[in-house]
């Protein structure tokens, strides 16, 4: 956490850490107790994944009541209508007719302490072993883009830390690093630079993981190999982007990696384009009079948010007036190809009539009533306008945007906090003003 940290730690204060665990009824482990109060709040935590500060930390149940109470509408409505068939396949309208505590019949319930910065998976303990007070528990994940489906990620907290700071290797910038992934390179690597491979080789479930750290040089390594597919991976990364070699400074290269959409990154902020068969196909729409403009972004995040059930009309404005999480991001489920720094996203399905497709109009966002927590990442915005509507947003998230002028945020009387990365701020002085918890 010292090679992490560019100033002094950040943790929680005991106070924090004491009322989150009166809200989710049993003490977090020790181990993980110590973690938040001296690094819980360095900003290492929210550079890649996130980590749930002690007052947003809540149970997997927790999420599903709320989520059904937002569908107990319609699914008491399927049930009066004889059309309960319609979520047969749905575990959550499943667990809506039990009582809770016979939920675990088809879902434990996990306390939730860390989550992907595009809500994608959720981590964190099983509650019951937190009640057996299990000493340094397994950490589990969401595997389903749900809060049902959990499997077990790392056997302790050490080890589940130590992969959350592995995969922010980039904290320090993308020249800062080196990544191998051929053995012969890992090896020549090693030899040349007198590693010992076997001292990171520390066995787990089915793989070896280990890391150790070059205090002389600051130089942080993390070696990871799978033993069933004999693959494995070294990653080496430069704290201040030099290394000493025989007492002189050598630049390090950059190796670039090529990873699929992610690798393309560098090119951030990407406009979002129709693509031509879109075009072709008539989704490039004149405005409607008194219609809904929407972005295929928003429609998808939506789609997934309430579980591909909005079909009408009334579906889509209730969908936008009650939604309270929206993350907006080029992750792999929403896009379809990248060129340079145009990016094209995939179709959503037909909108109702009233609505037409625009993608540089985000106005809708603003008609989100309940919106508390809105991520939009690496995505070029023609008009931010649309937060001045937003005055509920109590979180917001506008990392390699081209978002710039501060002075927006004394129009969102309850926002709390913002992330900021390589945006092109001006008017920064707002920041302190109103006392927000910025990273940047």
């Amino acid at each position: 956490m010292d090679f992490f940290c560019k100033h002094t730690h950040k943790g929680f204060t005991e106070q924090s850490i004491c009322e989150a665990e009166k809200k989710i009824g049993v003490s977090l482990p020790d181990v993980y107790r110590e973690f938040l109060l001296s690094y819980g709040a360095d900003d290492i935590n929210t550079f890649f994944n996130c980590i749930q500060p002690p007052e947003e930390i809540f149970t997997s149940y927790q999420a599903i009541l709320e989520g059904n109470e937002e569908w107990e509408e319609e699914y008491e409505e399927a049930i009066q209508s004889g059309n309960k068939e319609e979520y047969e396949d749905d575990e959550y309208f499943k667990l809506w007719q039990l009582p809770m505590e016979k939920w675990d019949t088809i879902t434990k319930n996990y306390v939730l302490i860390w989550y992907e910065n595009q809500g994608v998976w959720y981590a964190g303990y099983l509650l019951s072993d937190l009640q057996n007070g299990v000493e340094n528990p397994p950490v589990y994940i969401s595997t389903n883009d749900d809060f049902i489906t959990f499997k077990k990620f790392t056997s302790d907290t050490q080890e589940f830390l130590t992969e959350m700071l592995w995969q922010a290797y980039g904290y320090f910038g993308r020249d800062s690093y080196q990544f191998y992934k051929e053995k012969k390179e890992i090896r020549t690597f090693c030899l040349k630079n007198e590693i010992d491979l076997t001292r990171l080789q520390n066995e787990y479930s089915g793989y070896y993981s280990g890391n150790c750290l070059d205090i002389e040089n600051e130089i942080l390594y993390f070696y990871s190999a799978n033993l069933k597919s004999q693959s494995e991976q070294l990653l080496i990364t430069y704290k201040n982007k030099k290394k000493v070699v025989d007492n002189k400074e050598e630049q390090i290269p950059f190796k670039k990696e090529e990873q699929g959409i992610s690798s393309k990154y560098s090119k951030a902020p990407y406009h979002i384009e129709m693509s031509p068969s879109q075009k072709r196909c008539g989704f490039d729409q004149p405005p409607k009079e008194k219609g809904f403009a929407i972005h295929f972004l928003v429609a998808l995040a939506l789609e997934k948010y309430y579980r591909n059930n909005l079909l009408v009309e009334y579906d889509w404005l209730r969908a936008i007036s009650r939604v309270k999480r929206l993350e907006l991001g080029l992750n792999m489920n929403y896009v379809e190809m990248i060129e340079d720094n145009i990016a094209y996203i995939k179709t959503p399905v037909n909108l109702p009539e009233n609505f037409y497709w625009n993608v540089h109009d985000w106005s809708i966002i603003g008609k989100m009533s309940n919106l508390l927590m809105l991520g939009i990442e690496r995505i070029y915005i023609e008009d931010f306008s649309f937060l001045e509507e937003c005055k509920n947003i109590r979180v917001l998230n506008l990392s390699q945007t081209n978002f710039c002028d501060c002075r927006i945020f004394l129009k969102m009387p309850n926002l709390k906090e913002v992330w900021l990365y390589n945006c092109p701020l001006e008017h920064v002085q707002v920041l302190e003003k109103l006392n927000l918890k910025c990273h940047r």
